[in-house]
């Protein structure tokens, strides 16, 4: 049975734009976690459409007799994330060995950004195509922002230099594009040290699943993804699991049925169990073109290798 310490962990999965099969994701991960031996409480805050959850857990929707009973797993709506309601809601009703599981739905970037950085762990998804991919970018973006801002606001605090540092100056800076610039020049802006600047925006991992990959390439470019985001941004994101397409278990989506149950023989179900995994045990996927397998619908993939991460509740991975 997996174990997880440290209180009852939020990990809030979400992308920068719908339709990459987050919800999806949720409701999969969370059936396979409680199969381990978790109690999974899985908080709704998509209030915009609303069911979807429900109707993937086998628990509303239209057709919820199609799935078998869920022991361990719990559904909760409405809820927002980065609240004491929802801390003493999972402390109450989730007991240790528990997790939450957050789908915040798809907002505007700052909102998507904010809820990642409630969290105990932020999971961002994406799929190959390019609007999922800028989507994505959007939301790092925003979250660099806020890591920046939340530093210059405790430096102020400690150099009483207010006229310097501080969120109105950060947004002055922002482009056209509403984006900082690149953490060398920030830091030349602003009248910090590079260093500090880049320790604190790389101090907390972000990690990325990408799904949706049909073919081993879809993989090395997340990883690269990954690598300009670093760059761009100063954060430290992690690619953790690529998730395969699978037509018979989108064809269930389509149909809105449950998706939770066990044994749909297909990639699907190993894709899920091994992104629970690396989820569990900090492990990332390799750099692209090194040997191994990532369960991607068969297709090669890169390398699984060991990686000190975020694991769950903030620890530090095996």
């Amino acid at each position: 049975m997996a174990k997880i310490r440290g209180g009852i962990p939020i990990w809030t999965i979400a992308s920068g734009k719908g339709g990459v099969g987050v919800s999806v994701l949720v409701a999969s991960l969370a059936a396979e976690m409680a199969r381990r031996g978790l109690e999974v409480r899985v908080a709704d805050h998509d209030a915009r459409r609303g069911g979807d959850l429900g109707t993937y857990l086998g628990k509303g929707g239209l057709r919820p007799a199609a799935a078998p009973p869920l022991p361990g797993v719990s559904l909760a709506a409405g809820v927002p994330v980065g609240t004491g309601a929802l801390r003493r809601g999972a402390a109450a009703l989730v007991p240790v060995p528990g997790l939450v599981l957050v789908d915040p739905g798809t907002r505007h970037p700052g909102r998507t950004a904010a809820e990642l950085e409630a969290a105990d762990r932020p999971i961002l998804v994406l799929t190959p195509e390019p609007a999922a991919v800028e989507g994505a970018s959007r939301v790092l973006a925003e979250v660099a922002l806020l890591r920046t801002a939340r530093w210059l606001d405790a430096r102020r605090r400690r150099d009483r230099d207010g006229d310097l540092l501080g969120r109105a100056r950060l947004d002055a800076l922002r482009g056209a594009d509403g984006w900082l610039p690149p953490p060398g020049r920030l830091a030349a802006a602003l009248g910090v040290p590079a260093h500090d600047l880049l320790l604190e925006l790389g101090r907390r991992p972000i990690d990325l699943v990408v799904n949706q990959v049909r073919r081993a390439d879809d993989v090395g470019a997340a990883g690269q993804f990954a690598q300009v985001a670093m760059e761009r941004f100063g954060l430290a994101p992690r690619l953790r699991g690529a998730v395969g397409h699978d037509e018979r278990m989108w064809i269930a989506v389509r149909k809105r049925l449950p998706v939770t149950a066990s044994g749909w023989g297909t990639t699907w179900d190993d894709d899920i169990r091994d992104l629970a995994d690396r989820l569990l045990t900090g492990r990332d996927v390799g750099p692209a073109g090194t040997d191994g397998t990532v369960g991607t619908a068969g297709s090669p993939a890169p390398a699984v290798q060991d990686a000190r991460g975020s694991a769950p509740g903030g620890k530090e991975g095996p």
